[in-house]
């Protein structure tokens, strides 16, 4: 009987996994668009600074540091709303008392106890994967030309 559970607890942790993962492509695609969104509506201001001299690498650096900034914050602030949760839920005291739950979650009473390896891990992971998602949008911005935005400003 070990066994079984044992086994369908894996099967389970393989599907949440699979899930997960599912779950951050799709974030990772929805930050991208949205970051194309928002260099497409400062097409002036990018052709404006590349007529003053600003060069590929400083555009490049400019949309890296204003993502930089959104993911930390909003990490951050996922990390701090997460932390109250898990204590509203602790303190919840949340008790099963049929068998089976008790056997699928492992005890009788329901408890969150997040690690500081699991916020470091997912700050990180959320940070490079951001980063990533940059890539289209900052090359989006590189072949704006100031000639380009000038048109689309008139």
């Amino acid at each position: 009987l070990a066994v079984v559970v044992f086994i369908v607890i894996m099967n389970i942790s393989g599907v949440f996994k699979i899930l997960i993962f599912l779950l951050a492509v799709v974030v990772f695609i929805v930050i991208m668009n949205t970051l194309v969104a928002s260099v497409m509506e400062r097409t002036g201001e990018i052709g404006t600074i590349r007529a003053l001299g600003g060069n590929r690498s400083f555009i490049r650096k400019l949309i890296f540091a204003e993502t930089s900034c959104i993911v930390i914050i909003a990490s951050l602030a996922g990390i701090v709303l997460a932390l109250i949760a898990s204590g509203i839920i602790n303190a919840s005291n949340i008790v099963f008392t049929n068998e089976n739950v008790k056997l699928f979650m492992g005890g009788g009473s329901f408890k969150i106890s997040p690690t500081f390896t699991s916020m470091i891990s997912s700050f990180v992971s959320i940070f490079i994967g951001a980063s990533l998602a940059n890539l289209y949008p900052v090359s989006f911005a590189l072949k704006i030309s100031p000639l380009m935005a000038m048109n689309q400003e008139s």
